[in-house]
């Protein structure tokens, strides 16, 4: 890991920000629990097709844990359809709304009181809740200052040439937060940032030569930059 790592981090934060200009309210959601919808419908699956269900469901009018709790499975699976894996991401459903109605009498604000190493832990017991799945429950949904590692994330800064020692969720996710500021708006700009400027140019076949942080990234140096 470079000694600059810490100032790579910020800088990539400041060029994508001025290019792409603020992103922190980028989680499409009316409410808190559809947060949490949209974090388990999206899972193996692109935003359009989780957007698809979470629609299907807001027409049917089951948008809380007590109306999902009470909605027969098979009905679920046939509103969440478009998200893929409809059987398996409707037990995944289930679970989370009959762990919120248990613990937190179905108020999602309830949770906010947990501290978030606890609030975690919780989650990630769940079946299904892995710790991505986690932490963008806790960052979008609950505002608590964590920062969220994808795919994308790990593609950008092993493209830049900047990453931890480890491969783990773990070893990313403390990479970033060592790294950074301990803030919950920051982690979600960040975040979103990086899913917009992955999706736009650092594709897996990215479009270096349009590349903001082009003149600090190892993949653009290594095949395109002139000797």
């Amino acid at each position: 890991m470079p000694t600059n790592h810490k100032k790579t981090i910020q800088n990539v934060y400041d060029s994508l920000l001025t290019f792409y200009g603020p992103h922190d309210k980028w989680w499409p959601s009316e409410t808190r629990f559809e947060v949490i919808l949209g974090a388990i419908l999206t899972q193996r699956t692109s935003w359009l097709n989780a957007e698809r269900a979470l629609k299907n469901l807001k027409v049917y009018g089951t948008t809380n844990p007590s109306t999902l709790d009470s909605l027969p499975e098979e009905k679920l699976q046939e509103l969440i359809y478009p998200a893929g894996f409809f059987r398996l991401k409707a037990r995944r459903i289930k679970t989370i709304c009959k762990f919120i109605l248990k613990n937190f009498d179905g108020n999602i604000e309830n949770m906010k009181t947990i501290p978030l190493n606890e609030l975690r832990l919780y989650l990630i017991g769940l079946n299904g809740i892995g710790p991505e799945t986690a932490d963008a429950i806790a960052l979008y949904c609950l505002e608590k200052p964590t920062f969220v590692i994808d795919e994308y994330t790990k593609r950008l800064f092993l493209r830049i040439g900047v990453s931890p020692y480890g491969n783990h969720y773990e070893d990313w996710q403390n990479f970033f937060v060592t790294s950074t500021n301990s803030d919950t708006a920051f982690y979600q700009q960040y975040h979103a940032l990086i899913v917009e400027h992955c999706k736009q140019m650092c594709s897996r076949t990215p479009l270096c030569h349009k590349c903001p942080i082009n003149k600090i990234c190892d993949y653009y140096r290594d095949n395109f930059a002139i000797p």
